[in-house]
């Protein structure tokens, strides 16, 4: 692994199109077993997290081990706003953010993302630490050297969305957007064939599928037919 270089802070947030104000919809996670153990989402993200050092805000369908020295993430995303003396594991790294980082986590793939301030890391049973600047993200693919590069500003609002209760659309189908708000909510949307590869571009709240749905109606001359726990777009 060679040593990341610094890479330049990113500009401030631009957005496309906002379709509804961004209010994030937090969830009380389920905890598992023993206090300050094992904590689960399903289909919202979660309250922030506090721990001595900072906070964890688990994403949907994300588990979190919580433990008094460190954190570890088990599978699924989790956005770490951490200070001096936080630690969070993930696979076979070893995180001490200063800053806002994005991780996430699979059998096969960690991925960190610095959104800002810096984040320190090191693989499990290694002293050897490197540094990730704001607009830097690391991946670990298995056995296979780690994979560093820079950010545009472009994907670094993409993945830092969720985060914050959006969904950002850029020529995005109707289908996959639909999807999306699927994950995040008990009511779910359906698009008929017609308008499946249909594509918008537009920042959403990702808790208000129905204004989405609303609004993709009227720019897409389609209709809209509601029930109490479903949205179809024809």
């Amino acid at each position: 692994m060679t040593h990341p270089t610094p890479f330049p802070a990113l500009p401030r947030r631009r957005f496309f199109v906002a379709a509804a104000a961004s209010v994030l919809l937090l969830a009380i996670p389920k905890q598992q077993g023993k206090a300050n153990s094992l904590y689960a989402t399903s289909n919202a993200v979660s309250a922030p997290l506090h721990t001595a050092f900072g906070t964890i805000t688990l994403d949907c369908y994300s588990k979190l081990k919580m433990g008094l020295q460190s954190s570890r993430l088990v599978e699924g995303r989790c956005c770490v706003l951490g200070r001096t003396g936080m630690i969070v594991k993930a696979g076979n790294l070893i995180f001490a953010p200063q800053g806002r980082l994005l991780l996430s986590c699979s059998p096969t793939q960690v991925t960190a993302t610095s959104i800002s301030g810096t984040v320190r890391l090191r693989k499990h049973h290694s002293d050897e630490w490197w540094t990730l600047s704001a607009g830097a993200q690391i991946s670990l693919t298995g056995d296979l050297p780690p994979e560093v590069r820079s950010l545009l500003p472009e994907e670094m609002e993409a993945q830092n969305a969720w985060s914050i209760g959006r969904l950002e659309a850029r020529d995005e189908s109707i289908t996959s957007i639909a999807s999306t708000f699927n994950r995040y909510n008990q009511k779910q949307m359906h698009v008929s064939p017609e308008l499946a590869n249909r594509k918008l571009t537009g920042v959403f709240n990702l808790n208000q599928p129905e204004v989405f749905a609303i609004a993709a109606q009227t720019i897409l001359g389609a209709k809209l037919t509601q029930s109490p726990q479903t949205l179809f777009l024809h």
